[in-house]
Formats: structure tokens, sequence, C-alpha cells
């Protein structure tokens, strides 16, 4: 017999923060410039909560999370992936063509990296930090991640961390 055991309100209130936190890191990195309405932003948050496993959020889950997240903006850049519909749509498990589909680049990213330490750190350095970030929300964590990712220079990610840390701020 299984036995559940309910969180207390205070880790109810940290997952239910870093939930937030995956979807503003989702939106700043696929549709900061476009507008999300309330209700979208709702459907989209449930969806995201769905990703993470949500009330059980770990840091793997929300790393692998923002990681997909990262590899379906690569696959945007390079013109891998064509049109980006609503949020809401991207991130429905029935949707072939959104999150779902950033499973098998996620596999392969992870095997290479067990190749080949090192490959792709960055992306690796950016979420983390942002995990970490979202836990403690301290400068200090924030300014570790900013001075690896500039050790690593990777710049296109350092302006990803300031873009979803202002949405963590001054968005919903």
């Amino acid at each position: 017999m299984t036995r559940i055991i309910p969180l207390s309100p205070i880790e109810c209130a940290a997952t239910e923060r870093l939930a937030l936190a995956g979807w503003q890191f989702a939106r700043a990195v696929l549709w900061a410039e476009q507008p999300v309405g309330n209700a979208e932003n709702q459907r989209a948050l449930t969806l995201v909560k769905e990703h993470l496993l949500y009330p059980a959020i770990t840091e793997a889950a929300f790393n692998a999370f923002c990681e997909r997240i990262l590899l379906a903006r690569e696959a945007q850049l390079t013109g891998q992936s064509g049109y980006l519909p609503q949020p809401s749509v991207w991130l429905h498990p029935g949707y072939g063509e959104g999150y779902s589909a950033t499973q098998g680049q996620y596999e392969r990213l992870q095997q290479i990296r067990r190749e080949v330490p090192g490959y792709r750190e960055a992306y690796s350095v950016l979420v983390t930090g942002y995990y970490k970030y979202h836990c403690r929300m301290r400068r200090s964590t924030f300014n570790r991640c900013r001075r690896k990712l500039l050790q690593h220079k990777a710049y296109g990610l350092l302006s990803l961390l300031y873009r979803a840390t202002i949405y963590a701020k001054f968005s919903l």
C-alpha cells in the first residue's frame, strides 16, 4: 500500500514558485515578444506543471524542462523547426511538433554529454543557476551563474538569463 505524505505549506509555496519559474523561463526564451493573455498564461502554467511532475518538482525535472526549452529555441534559430504556436498548444503533450518533439533532442544531448564531458556545459550552467536562484532568491546565486556563463563566453545564454530573471521579477 502506498502512503501519501502531504506537502507542508512551505513546500507547496516553493513548488508553486518553481512551476511559475519554469513557465517564465519558457516564455522568456520562446515567446519573449509575443503578448500572452491571462487565460493563456494559466493554461500554459498548468501544462508546465504537468511536465515538471508537480507538486514534487525536483531539480533534475526542472533542469531537463529548461534544457529542452533551450533546445527548442536552438532548433527555431537554426531553421530546424517551423512555426511556433501559442504556448498552450506548443506545451500540450499531444502536440507532436512542440515540447514533446524535444525529447529526442534532449536524449541525444545527454548521450553526447556522457561521451564528451563538458559538451554544452553552458546550457547546464544556465538552467542550474536559474533553478538555484529561484530556490534561494539570492543575488549571489545569480552572480555566480553570471560569472560561469561569462567564463564559457556564452553571451547569448547570459542574455537569456537576464531576460528570464526580468520576466520572473516583473511578470504575472
